[in-house]
């Protein structure tokens, strides 16, 4: 079964310095690949990497974005460079197994200029009727103060102690 994977967050890339991001929901974009990593929860394959910018990172300049695996640059990358306001790697494909960690790093060149991206992928489960649920929650949930909320899928800030707020469609197979 082939599942979308949606990505996307309400603040600007950074210009310099590589950051890393969550590759399913918006989480804000991190200095550490640890904080935005998520646990791959059954095996399969990802692919199929499409980013998208709301404008061009400008001449002689550009965004890198590349699925990491365990921390590691896998072969699922592309580029946006100069007047281009997308870019997408659909010949690649990423196996992972369950307890892998999976997130997507951004490396500007040459300073481009600042803008908002959003992402997609694509999972293909190697089991029928598996999916993948990709959850983040900065390390956060642990809280001795008592009981807290997360999303089952997509970053979950702030927590909650109303499982109301934290509750979450799930579509499935039947």
């Amino acid at each position: 079964m082939e599942q979308v994977i949606f990505g996307g967050w309400h603040e600007l890339l950074e210009t310099i310095g590589i950051r890393y991001l969550f590759l399913s929901g918006g989480c804000p974009p991190r200095m550490a690949e640890s904080t935005a990593k998520g646990i791959v929860s059954t095996g399969g394959k990802i692919k199929n990497l499409r980013v998208k910018l709301d404008g061009s990172p400008g001449t002689g300049k550009k965004y890198t974005f590349t699925l990491l695996l365990n921390a590691a640059p896998s072969a699922l990358t592309l580029e946006i460079a100069d007047t281009a306001t997308s870019g997408a790697d659909t010949t690649h494909e990423v196996d992972v197994v369950a307890g892998d960690y999976v997130s997507l790093r951004c490396e500007p060149t040459n300073t481009p200029t600042a803008r908002y991206a959003t992402w997609t992928s694509m999972f293909e489960g190697s089991t029928a009727k598996e999916s993948l649920l990709l959850a983040n929650s900065d390390g956060w949930l642990v809280d001795s103060a008592g009981v807290r909320y997360a999303q089952a899928s997509g970053y979950s800030y702030p927590r909650s102690t109303d499982e109301n707020e934290a509750r979450q469609v799930c579509p499935t197979s039947g």
